[in-house]
């Protein structure tokens, strides 16, 4: 909704301003026609007078424009409503997904002319920006926008370390539900929501086996319509998550789940954005996102924003190289704009191959560090995961399910908790069927509550403490 109220506002504003100017536009126009007349009434002091009155219109007119502009950027309804047609509204609002048919991912633009498609684009899934095309600017000037995603797009998100990426990461999936987040950095933090994922080296492929049993069934679930809700699969630094599970692999289980791994980003893109399976890559090296056994067709699928801050060791500077090298199409005058940037947090999309640069603040919110993949609890990082040697004793298939329902509040399919709640390492893993016989006890004790939808049966925590129930399966 804040895109929505922010492009509506910015709506306005042009209209404003391109409507009032008009008095000012006619009052100049006619001191520049009938200067004959001044000059023969008054001689050249009637062409100063009527010159004066025309530079009095404009500058009341300039003011005039300034008031009503700061009282649609206070969020003045009726000044708003003022500039803008009902089917402004409509079409807006159907942009943002609050009616009509699911879109590309676009960028309301605040202020710039709309860009035209150019041939060149290497992000042909994109549509131009369709606010603030009435708002004037010179020449080359680069379009600023608001950047908002869309159904049916996979992300890739570019910038050195401290560049900004899970700035914009945050921003972009501040209204997603599900989401599964990998990395290899132990500073990374998420959402509580999240599901926040640390890979360890030397573990890589026991953590990366867990990951897949969670996701898999999740996006197995919504690739074969059983689960018509949305998933966000991000993957931070997938070059290196994949070489080291290539490099690493001791035997063909290694080689199995690094197989997998690979097989898991490829279904992402070849099927599942347009079903709610979605993919976000993030990199700090330019090459990062050139994962091997992925065409590079494949790849261009990402809609890709290089991000800038002003944290990064260098700067700002790697804006224009890396939009050149993966998008491209940049003028001299934009070129100059960028590398005139010095502060802030920034985000240069593709739409329709031309350049938008956006800004997102400093994201504010409660974040917790990612967890260790199978552990139930979140491992922080002033208390480092414990060795295997000392790994404690594993709780029941039951307690992890409570302790797993409780965490997420949301109801959860069988297969889902299968997912989050076994292990491939587990001396029996329970199957699906194994894990329903888990949940049909915990509803007759009262701890989960199940209905159905369609024939798909999903269970919620009731919040009542575990019984540990003895039915089914006990010790994983």
């Amino acid at each position: 909704m804040d895109e929505l109220k922010l492009e509506l506002q910015n709506r306005a504003i042009s209209r404003a301003a391109v409507g009032m100017s008009t008095t000012a536009q006619v009052a100049a126009v006619a001191s520049a026609l009938c200067w004959p007349v001044g000059l023969w009434v008054g001689g050249w002091l009637g062409v100063a007078a009527l010159a004066s009155a025309a530079v009095l219109v404009m500058g009341g007119t300039v003011a005039a424009i300034d008031e009503e502009i700061k009282a649609i950027e206070a969020g003045d309804k009726v000044k708003i409503k003022g500039w803008l047609t009902e089917g402004d509204v409509l079409e807006a609002m159907e942009r943002h997904g609050l009616g009509g048919a699911a879109e590309s991912p676009k960028i309301q633009g605040t202020s710039g002319q709309a860009p035209t498609e150019s041939p060149s684009s290497s992000d042909p899934t994109q549509t131009a920006p369709t606010a603030g095309s009435e708002a004037s600017s010179s020449a080359g000037a680069l379009p600023r926008g608001v950047l908002a995603l869309r159904p049916e797009t996979h992300l890739k998100l570019l910038a050195p370390s401290r560049g900004g990426k899970t700035n914009t990461l945050l921003h972009l999936l501040r209204e997603a539900k599900r989401v599964t987040y990998v990395t290899l950095k132990d500073s990374d933090r998420v959402p509580q929501h999240w599901r926040g994922y640390r890979l360890r080296p030397f573990n890589i492929h026991r953590d990366v086996a867990a990951v897949l049993s969670e996701v898999q069934a999740t996006v197995g679930a919504i690739l074969d319509g059983t689960d018509r809700g949305e998933h966000w699969l991000v993957v931070d630094e997938a070059l290196a998550i994949t070489d080291l599970l290539q490099a690493s692999a001791e035997d063909e289980a290694d080689r199995a789940t690094a197989r997998e791994f690979s097989s898991l980003i490829k279904l992402h893109l070849a099927t599942g954005a347009a079903q709610g399976a979605r993919l976000a890559l993030m990199s700090q090296t330019q090459n990062g996102t050139d994962i091997k056994g992925i065409s590079a067709a494949s790849l261009q699928n990402l809609w890709t924003v290089v991000c800038g801050s002003e944290r990064c060791a260098e700067g700002l500077r790697h804006l224009v190289p890396w939009y050149q090298k993966h998008v491209g199409g940049l003028t001299a005058e934009q070129v100059a704009e960028l590398r005139a940037l010095t502060t802030g947090f920034y985000q240069l999309a593709s739409v329709k191959g031309e350049a938008v640069l956006c800004a997102f603040p400093q994201f504010v919110g409660d974040l917790q560090p990612c967890g260790v993949p199978g552990a139930e609890e979140t491992v922080s990082s002033a208390a480092p995961a414990a060795s295997d040697a000392t790994d404690p004793e594993p709780k029941s298939l039951p307690q992890r399910i409570s302790d797993y329902l409780q965490r997420h509040g949301e109801a959860k399919t069988a297969r889902e908790v299968r997912g989050a709640c076994t292990r491939p390492t587990d001396t029996h893993r329970a199957t699906v069927d194994e894990v329903r016989t888990v949940l049909a006890a915990m509803v007759a004790a009262g701890e989960v509550q199940q209905w159905d939808e369609g024939n798909t049966a999903r269970y919620q925590s009731t919040g009542q403490s575990p019984e540990r129930c003895s039915e089914g399966v006990g010790d994983a």
